[in-house]
């Protein structure tokens, strides 16, 4: 992710469950301190898929930080994969 500052935030993560076509469950973070379950749920909407993404934090560090620029990020991220999918889906279109 990318903060406010320009500086590249790397977050390690585990993936502790998935269902097919459903959800992707990622959990990260220093327990205690600040924690992270985020949820990336798949749903039919017409001829596709609408991707939402959700997460929750706990622990003390949630007082003192402010996540209000991630949402955006997250936002963002949806964005290019909304594009990345469209542009892969012409490829195949294309090349068959």
């Amino acid at each position: 992710m990318i903060q406010p500052d320009g500086k590249e935030s790397l977050v390690d993560t585990k993936v502790i469950k998935l269902e097919e076509r459903n959800l992707l469950n990622q959990y990260g973070g220093i327990p205690g301190i600040l924690t992270f379950t985020h949820n990336w749920i798949l749903e039919p909407a017409g001829n596709g898929t609408r991707v939402i993404q959700h997460e929750e934090y706990r622990g003390i560090g949630v007082w003192f930080w402010d996540y209000s620029w991630v949402e955006p990020t997250y936002r963002k991220a949806n964005e290019a994969l909304k594009s990345r999918v469209f542009s892969l889906n012409k490829a195949l279109r294309d090349s068959g």
